[in-house]
């Protein structure tokens, strides 16, 4: 904390003393006056009204990170509220246009414009810019400065720059109430057009976004920048941020990048966020508006130029909330890299969303990556994203280890693990699968790879044997003291990672938002969301999505035969003694310990007592197989969650009534859902008024039998002919173009071991001495 202070000097001394203090110091609130009026007032020609007539120019060396920059398009209010920020951290005030460019030019900045030119004048402007230093400063840049590279190159290494990232209708309203009808860049361009073009610079510069509603006034934009700013700061000090589900005391913390390489807790409980970001309902419909397409002009509001590039876009607003110790330049790397169309995925939406009737929608999950010879489950989303994140903070934090992954499957996380972590050739990988409880195309998504970094190994025993068994490993001190005498460290990909379960908040929230643009829904209206369900993270992602704000009416997890979490979720018992796993037609939630389920717990019970009481529920569940909540708790989940269970037969049923009604062809899994949605219809007629989102978590093509069978078409008995089967139908979503290249490749992986842990401790401490031992 100390060595912070003294590096970052007095700016964060005086953030520190305005929070603490509670109020703004020397303002006096005259400068506060009415909506769109307010961004003009003290503008150029108002200079008797600054803040602080002593600013910061200096021909010295700037210190190190110790100057606020403002960056937003002309008529954002820039100068305005630099002035109140400047005044409330008592920092000095730098205008660019009056104290730089007018100072050095002994003209008005508009004079010089005419005089130069476009061009030149950009030219002139990078290379006065270049000149700026300043110390403890606020500075208000101008409307272009973002335009000239090695200019804000230079800024930025003095100083992080604060965006005001205000609505281009807004900014077009001022401008027109202040007259101006030319910018740089808007004399060959409509108005609206330049605005986006420099709208992709700004996107490009900044480090924290100052997202404002929609005809903010001057009050509400001065407090968005100083909320900003103090997340910012809180962010530079590298607190702990994440606790673990079973001692969330803040002593044993840990910041985002390490609960990330960790992935388990050594007390063998889950890392969680102690903070939910909570959104506005402002900033839904801003988020609204940027993925919207204006058709009247054919214009995509915002720096998006493609269906990917709006989900990329919103992505990218999502994350830099949720993890803001990413910085944003990677945040916006990784996220563009992960849901690319056509290299990643196969559409250019990235998630459909498809109407399927009776105020029903399909959130499609299933549509990438294609480039990697696979066809996609909603795992895709995350394991596009999560390797780049975790290879980041691998270098970063533990430069001289080498981490290995360990994942267990019961079909999707495998297949998308192995694909995602490919690139990552300096993190080995190894994959546990249940042998015979994954369907024939998901395991030849896994044994076919040629990944150099990979390690695929069937288990004779089924998905909660596998996941018991990473955990155990995880847990085992003498084992993972001998791979640390390798110096290899151990980390998770399932969703028990929680880097491996935030990217799915994005499309949960993608989904609402396209329904508000397509007109199904208002913004507000509440929807309900049916997950197919097994481990729970999926369905657990968008109570996440619920409690930063989307408007969630009710969780729907919808289960197959083995149907603990719909029990669970009635009675609030967890009983599991009785139980032996089935074998059914949905394998990817054949699943009776449900770990995400944890978290949920956490999240719910009173702060005081959690910590302890889901270390005892799960101290007991290891014990006894069983665990009962109190029926307060109870209550609180039926008031969030309902939900019911499908059979094999029911799941026939529904393939076989949905491609009748709509010539669709659903997956076993989205089958349960759309079977359970349909039953909580059935036991709740109000609810059709809702407007239901179905999560369709699988390509129908990695269960080709089931899934012939149920629209009556006899299966031929190898996998490549049933692929060709489906193909024949011409089936709507179609068929993945690389799908029998994938069934007909060869398999690499056929190592399988029996139900025992030292047998897999053996295989992974083996593979890992090839790479790394002495």
């Amino acid at each position: 904390m100390v060595l912070y202070l003294l590096d970052t000097g007095s700016l964060f001394v005086a953030c520190l003393k305005y929070w603490e203090s509670g109020q703004e110091e020397g303002c006096t609130g005259e400068l506060k006056s009415p909506v769109l009026d307010w961004a003009v007032e003290g503008g150029r020609d108002d200079k008797n009204k600054r803040c602080n007539p002593r600013n910061g120019l200096s021909t010295t060396k700037a210190s190190k990170m110790s100057n606020i920059f403002i960056m937003g398009p002309p008529g954002a209010g820039k100068t305005t509220v630099s002035k109140r920020i400047a005044e409330a951290l008592s920092l000095k005030l730098v205008d660019v246009d009056d104290d730089l460019l007018e100072g050095t030019w002994k003209c008005k900045v508009s004079d010089k414009l005419k005089e130069l030119g476009e061009d030149g004048f950009l030219q002139e402007e990078g290379r006065v810019l270049q000149t700026l230093q300043v110390e403890d400063s606020v500075v208000s840049l101008t409307g272009s400065n973002p335009l000239i590279h090695a200019a804000m190159e230079h800024i930025k290494s003095s100083g992080f720059i604060l965006y005001l990232d205000a609505s281009e209708d807004d900014i077009l309203e001022r401008l027109e109430r202040m007259k101006v009808d030319r910018i740089v860049g808007s004399s060959t361009r409509p108005m609206r057009d330049v605005l986006a073009y420099r709208r992709t610079f700004y996107e490009k510069y900044y480090d924290v976004r100052a997202l404002l509603p929609r005809h903010a006034d001057l009050d509400q934009t001065f407090n968005i920048c100083m909320e900003n700013i103090r997340r910012y700061r809180e962010v530079q000090l590298n607190e702990a941020t994440f606790v673990s589900t079973r001692s969330d005391e803040p002593s044993k913390g840990l910041t985002f990048g390490e609960a990330v390489l960790r992935g388990l807790s050594p007390d063998g409980g889950l890392f969680v966020p102690r903070i939910t970001p909570e959104f506005a309902s402002w900033e839904w419909e801003r988020f609204a508006e940027l993925i919207a397409r204006d058709k009247a002009e054919g214009y995509v509001v915002s720096d998006v130029a493609s269906d990917s590039r709006r989900f990329q876009s919103l992505a990218l607003r999502l994350i830099e909330r949720w993890a803001p110790e990413i910085p944003v330049a990677l945040s916006r790397q990784f996220i563009q890299n992960a849901y690319q169309f056509p290299s990643r995925f196969d559409t250019p939406e990235v998630a459909p969303v498809v109407d399927v009737g009776d105020n029903r929608y399909m959130l499609e999950l299933f549509h990438g990556p294609t480039a990697s010879l696979t066809f996609s489950s909603f795992k895709d989303f995350a394991l596009q994203l999560f390797p780049q994140i975790f290879r980041h903070y691998a270098g970063q934090l533990r430069p001289n280890t080498h981490y290995a992954i360990l994942v267990s499957t019961s079909g999707d996380t495998g297949s998308a693990t192995v694909h995602g972590f490919c690139e990552q050739t300096d993190i080995p990988v190894l994959c546990l699968y249940p042998e015979d409880g994954v369907s024939p195309v998901q395991k030849f998504q896994m044994v076919t790879s040629p990944s150099k970094n990979l390690s695929v190994m069937g288990v004779r025993s089924d998905f909660d044997f596998c996941q018991t068994s990473i955990k155990s490993i995880f847990n085992d001190q003498e084992f993972t003291s001998r791979l640390s005498e390798m110096n290899v460290q151990l980390s998770a990909a399932n969703s028990i990672n929680w880097g491996r379960l935030l990217p799915q908040v994005f499309y949960h929230t993608w989904a609402y938002l396209s329904l508000v643009n397509r007109g199904a829904i208002k913004m507000g209206d509440k929807v309900d969301i049916c997950v197919p369900t097994g481990n729970f993270g999926n369905i657990l992602s968008a109570l996440y999505a619920r409690n930063s704000g989307l408007p969630i009416r009710k969780l729907i997890c919808a289960a197959n035969e083995n149907d603990v979490l719909t029990e669970f979720l009635t009675t609030g018992v967890y009983d599991i003694r009785t139980r032996n796993l089935k074998k059914t037609a949905s394998p990817s939630i054949d699943i009776l310990k449900s770990s995400n389920l944890e978290r949920l717990l956490f999240i719910l019970t009173p702060l005081e007592e959690r910590g302890k009481k889901i270390s005892d529920y799960y101290s007991q569940l290891d014990r006894e197989k069983y665990f009962k909540i109190d029926e307060e708790l109870r209550k609180t989940i039926d008031e969030i969650f309902w939900s019911g269970s499908c059979s094999d037969a029911q799941t026939k049923e529904t393939i076989t009534s949905v491609y009748k009604e709509r010539k669709i062809i659903l997956d076993p899994h989205t089958a349960v859902a759309m079977h359970v949605a349909r039953e909580y219809r059935k036991a709740y007629p109000e609810s059709k008024s809702v407007s239901m989102i179905v999560c369709s978590t699988a390509h129908y093509s990695k269960f080709p039998r089931p899934v012939l069978e149920s629209i009556g078409v006899q299966p031929e008995e190898a996998v490549p002919a049933q692929i060709r089967q489906l193909q024949m139908l011409n089936p709507e979503p179609q068929m993945h173009e690389m799908v029998l290249l994938s069934v007909n490749a060869e398999s690499l992986h056929q190592k399988v071991c029996g139900e025992k842990i030292e047998d897999i401790k053996g295989e992974v401490e083996g593979f890992l001495r090839g790479k790394y031992g002495r």
